[in-house]
Formats: structure tokens, C-alpha cells, sequence
């Protein structure tokens, strides 16, 4: 398994995001894109997250994590959870960007 982290250019930003990818040859039918909750990656979400990737590799899924909030420029915590009135159409951008 490897992991990369890189740059992902969604509608005029560079957001991070990153890539876990299978030893065994990657089938496209096995991906997964996975999105954090409203703490982003912050504190032991962001662990939890990452082996959360980590066993879908090892399970042979190419596994996508975009940061997403990124994209709005939200801060993770409750107040993200309270934004997705201005910011939910943006981080369904992210996440399609990701997909392609």
C-alpha cells in the first residue's frame, strides 16, 4: 500500500488530497472517495480517518480523501456542521473534482 498526498485543482484552488493505493493491481470498481465529518481531520477524527483509509486499501480499494473544506475555506468543528447552507455546493464540487 502507498499513500500520496498532493495537490488537486477545483475550481481556481489547490486543495489537498489524498490517494491510497492497493500493491494489487487497482480494479476502478473498487474506489472509494471518503469524506470526513464536520472536525475535518483535526484530533483523533483524523487518525480514525486516515486507518479508516488505510483498511479499505488493504481490503484492495483505491481510496480518495479530498480536503474538502478547503474548497470554502471552513474551519473544521461545530460551526462547519452550521454552514452548509453556503458552503454544501461547494464541497460538492470538491468531491466531483475528485472523481475525475
Amino acid at each position: 500500500m502507498t499513500k500520496q498526498t498532493q495537490p488537486l485543482a477545483v475550481a481556481g484552488k489547490n486543495i489537498t488530497c489524498s490517494f491510497w493505493t492497493p500493491t494489487s493491481a487497482v480494479d476502478r470498481k473498487k474506489s472509494v472517495i471518503v469524506a470526513y465529518g464536520s472536525m475535518g481531520m483535526t484530533g483523533e477524527f483524523g487518525g480514525m480517518i486516515e486507518r479508516f483509509c488505510e483498511g479499505l486499501c488493504k481490503e484492495g480499494y483505491f481510496v480518495v480523501l479530498p480536503a474538502y473544506f478547503e474548497c470554502s475555506g471552513t474551519a473544521p468543528g461545530k460551526l462547519a456542521a452550521m454552514s452548509t447552507n453556503t458552503t454544501f455546493d461547494k464541497w460538492v464540487t470538491c468531491m466531483s473534482a475528485a472523481t475525475s
